[in-house]
């Protein structure tokens, strides 16, 4: 951990909030909760539910908030923080709207050819007006792109997701 070579000190690590410390340092959420999760203490509850937090699982999230504070019911930074989670799964909610009671998810409003086409062009792919359907991943980056945090909060995300993805296909 002094060396800063959190995925080291993971793997060596008997106790299960140092291995989620470990975990969580270096990026890697997941395995940061699973690791908080095996100890039923009130930090390893907030560290599981930040955890859970930084993966986008909001419920899970707030769900672990609230057992810390079941346990310690006057922790600011715990309320502070399951106060980001209900925001920030708010945010993710898709917008109410006039979905045709499609449950949110719209098809294309139409198809259109474009006849102006280069005739010479071996590209004799359709158009699509209005938008394709996104995946769950493109969806959640969307509606993540319109949360308000501080820069440097999310910059720190940022970049502890990219540097565990880039590990994660190393390995």
């Amino acid at each position: 951990m002094a060396e800063k070579n959190y995925k080291e000190a993971a793997k060596v690590f008997r106790n299960p909030l140092q291995r989620g410390t470990a975990y969580y340092l270096n990026g890697d959420f997941n395995e940061a909760a699973v690791a908080f999760g095996q100890e039923g203490s009130v930090k390893a509850l907030y560290n599981r539910a930040n955890a859970l937090l930084m993966q986008g699982k909001y419920d899970n999230a707030i769900s672990s908030y609230k057992q810390a504070l079941s346990l310690k019911p006057h922790w600011l930074e715990a309320r502070e923080n399951l106060a980001l989670a209900r925001a920030r799964k708010e945010k993710m909610k898709p917008p109410d709207d006039d979905a045709g009671g499609t449950g949110g998810k719209l098809g294309a409003d139409e198809i259109v050819f474009d006849k102006r086409a280069n005739k010479e062009s071996n590209n004799t792919q359709e158009q699509v007006a209005g938008g394709e359907q996104l995946s769950d991943q493109e969806m959640r980056a969307m509606w993540l792109r319109r949360i308000e945090t501080k820069p440097a909060d999310f910059l720190r995300a940022k970049f502890l997701y990219q540097n565990a993805a880039a590990k994660q296909l190393q390995e």
